[in-house]
């Protein structure tokens, strides 16, 4: 369930940095907002993303208490239905009835094992103080366009390849750490590769991309929060190597 939490930490991960692309990949999005530039769009994330943490971290069972208030719900249908003044007198009651039950415990099932993955999905510190990662990320993202400009192009994908494949691998594969990093060594080899490859199908020379990859493995083994370390510090590189 651990492994199977972290795959499904990471897929939401990878999506959330596909969102920070988006402006890039279809610049209709920006004129279907109003015509507002990158920066306001990533400001505008940077804002609903730190609204949400800010809910979550006030009620961090909000979502269980929803699941809980639609379950409470759910069985008071089916009380309600299951009634012996209407199922022993209307043989359509009686059949609903069994639908109803079976339907409920059903639903009761997918709830549970929803509630087991987003457990598995939750870090220690993400229970304490809500999905803090997410905010960070969106703030990196903003604070390396205003700076940078489209660089952060760069400093986006590093966020969703790097830290995606290094954690991982590092997951699936048992081996030696980088020295005072919870990344292996294997973990930081493949994501390392990946990047680069990467970086230089989008044009960037493979000394650069060689450059870039390193300083993006440094900032993910080191810096305590990489999701807001990595888009400005390989955003940072990549504008002073003027790619």
């Amino acid at each position: 369930m651990r492994e199977g939490g972290e795959i499904l930490r990471k897929l939401a991960h990878v999506a959330l940095a596909l969102l920070f692309l988006a402006p890039y990949l279809s610049p209709e999005l920006l004129r279907f907002m109003g015509g507002i530039d990158k920066i306001h769009f990533y400001m505008l994330l940077a804002a609903l993303s730190a609204s949400i943490n800010s809910i979550q971290v006030k009620k961090p069972l909000f979502g269980r208490r929803i699941l809980m208030e639609l379950k409470t719900l759910r069985r008071m249908l089916v009380n309600e239905i299951s009634d012996e003044r209407w199922s022993g007198r209307i043989p359509l009651v009686e059949r609903l009835r069994q639908l109803a039950s079976m339907t409920d415990e059903r639903m009761s099932d997918y709830e549970d094992k929803l509630l087991k993955y987003i457990e598995s999905m939750e870090r220690d510190y993400e229970r304490r103080s809500g999905y803090i990662g997410v905010t960070f990320g969106a703030i990196g993202v903003a604070f390396s366009q205003l700076f940078f400009g489209d660089v952060t192009f760069y400093g986006i994908l590093s966020l969703m390849i790097y830290d995606s494949v290094s954690a991982l691998t590092t997951n699936l594969f048992d081996g030696p750490k980088i020295p005072y990093s919870h990344t292996s060594i294997i973990g930081a080899l493949a994501a390392s590769s990946l990047l680069a490859i990467v970086l230089v199908v989008f044009g960037i020379k493979p000394l650069e991309a060689l450059i870039i990859t390193l300083v993006c493995a440094l900032t993910e083994a080191y810096f305590i929060e990489d999701n807001l370390a990595l888009p400005i510090i390989v955003s940072l590189t990549g504008y002073l190597l003027g790619v």
